[in-house]
């Protein structure tokens, strides 16, 4: 034989010992390895509850040797205790120099000083509040004027003599404060930036920078109450990035609660065995509620496993991936997706191994041994793909794909061992009893599934030609629609 052909079927053969190893295990000692996974999913869910949580932009920062230089000498060389938090101004005529530009800043000014973040502001040089109609504010209280009292054209007078009298340098960066496309000579601009300079020194102790994200909300939020329906006030900086996580999280267990219903309801379809011979449809609900059941439960253990290998991967124990990130919230989702895969395809295949006369053990190990193969490629391509993510810079998404690849591997075992294991004892009790609806297991001419399936064969049976400008012109429309689609950022 070749050398090259004795290479390629080396990581063949090696599969098959794998999977021929779970097999023997799910055949000799189904009872020891319920009992394992059941005292593994326990001991990881001790460590459960021990999760750290990353806080703000933790985790988004990039772990390269650049940016930790730059938090170094941060860190040592650094004199300014200042962080700042822009407010953009924007109106919907198109024009923020106006009388009610003028009140909505003034309203901002005063939000901005009774909110928490008033605390941090010091009476700086030059002010902690900077924007581009503070001169003109500050030109109309100081004639006395009431700014309820003004119009836009006084506004546009106030804003074009308070820039007059600017020194050329500071006049230059106040100029910075409005939109390039302003027209500074006729006092219009579609937009304009307020600066608000907060003093980090008076935080004692916020090494993580949690408390001053909460500052930060709680005047973005009094920021937002004052804006009107013709101009808007909108906040920015890089910790209100982060300052929706809860509800994010919210959001994220919403969906998986959604898809957790989704699936079963999905299951019960599937595993939905149609009463035949000496079975009854009360056996029937029985069996497919207990085949949902059992994947369930099994994609569950794997949840807990990834959370638990996670925080023992995690700064508490190893130390090789951060804190858990909003993005790793997502992975017990794609689990479900998963493992509800894995499951519908070793089921089908112990059933049709049972509707053909093979005994309960012969055909959980039988579906184990042909199923196993297949989604041992489908775990290991998958994870490998997953773990393209190690090569990223930045920390949270790296440690997605580490625990990504994790419970991918958990739900793999999972259904490969525990799931033919229960299975065994439930149905092996039957068999004895003489119980076990056989024939109806492998009974699929009346089904829904495979007679849908069978109908779109006879399309590509019958119309090849048809079915094929179809797809592609469903193919073609689908990529001039990905290249109208746009991203934008606020």
């Amino acid at each position: 034989m070749p050398a090259r052909i004795r290479r390629a079927q080396i990581p063949r053969e090696t599969v098959k010992r794998f999977i021929n190893l779970l097999t023997a295990a799910v055949e000799r000692a189904p009872v020891a390895l319920i009992a394992g996974a059941l005292v593994v999913t326990a001991g990881l869910g001790i460590f459960v509850p021990q999760q750290e949580r990353a806080v703000g932009n933790e985790g988004f920062s990039p772990k390269t040797a650049e940016f930790a230089a730059l938090l170094t000498l941060d860190e040592v060389f650094a004199e300014s205790t200042e962080t700042t938090v822009q407010v953009v101004f924007r109106a919907s005529g198109g024009d923020v120099i106006t009388a009610e530009g003028l009140r909505v800043y003034r309203d901002v000014v005063a939000a901005v000083e009774a909110s928490r973040a008033g605390e941090l502001l010091i009476g700086r040089p030059g002010g902690d509040v900077v924007g581009f109609l503070g001169p003109a504010l500050g030109s109309v209280l100081v004639e006395g004027m009431p700014p309820e009292e003004v119009d836009d054209a006084a506004v546009k007078q106030a804003f074009a003599a308070a820039r007059a009298q600017l020194p050329p340098e500071t006049a230059a960066r106040f100029d910075g404060l409005v939109s390039t496309r302003a027209d500074l000579d006729g006092a219009r601009s579609p937009a304009g930036l307020m600066v608000v300079f907060l003093n980090l020194s008076l935080l004692e102790d916020d090494p993580d920078g949690a408390l001053l994200e909460e500052i930060q909300a709680d005047m973005a939020n009094a920021v937002r109450r004052v804006s009107t329906g013709g101009v808007q006030a909108e906040p920015f900086s890089f910790a209100l990035l982060f300052e929706d996580t809860s509800e994010a999280q919210a959001e994220i267990g919403r969906l998986f609660g959604s898809a957790l219903a989704i699936i079963m309801v999905i299951l019960a379809f599937v595993f939905w065995v149609h009463p035949r011979g000496r079975s009854t449809r009360r056996a029937a609900l029985r069996r497919a509620a207990a085949d949902v059941g059992l994947a369930v439960l099994a994609i569950g253990m794997s949840i807990v496993w990834m959370n638990g290998i996670g925080v023992l991967l995690g700064p508490r124990y190893l130390g090789l991936i951060g804190r858990f990130s909003e993005m790793l919230q997502v992975i017990p989702i794609l689990l479900v997706g998963l493992g509800v895969d894995y499951a519908i395809h070793l089921t089908a295949r112990y059933r049709e191994e049972v509707g053909s006369g093979a005994g309960v053990v012969a055909a959980a190990t039988r579906a184990t041994r042909t199923v196993g193969v297949a989604l041992v490629l489908a775990t290991v391509t998958t994870g490998v793909g997953f773990l393209t993510n190690l090569a990223s810079p930045i920390g949270a998404v790296a440690d997605f794909g580490i625990l990504a690849t994790v419970g991918i591997g958990a739900a793999f075992v999972l259904m490969l061992t525990f799931v033919p294991s229960v299975r065994i004892l439930l149905d092996r009790r039957a068999e004895r009893a003489d119980r076990l609806p056989a024939e109806a297991m492998g009974y699929t001419a009346n089904r829904v599934l495979p007679r849908l399936m069978g109908s779109a064969s006879v399309m590509a049976e019958r119309l090849p030609a048809v079915v094929l400008v179809v797809a592609l012109a469903a193919g073609g429309l689908g990529g001039w629609g990905l290249t109208r689609l746009e991203t934008t950022f606020s």
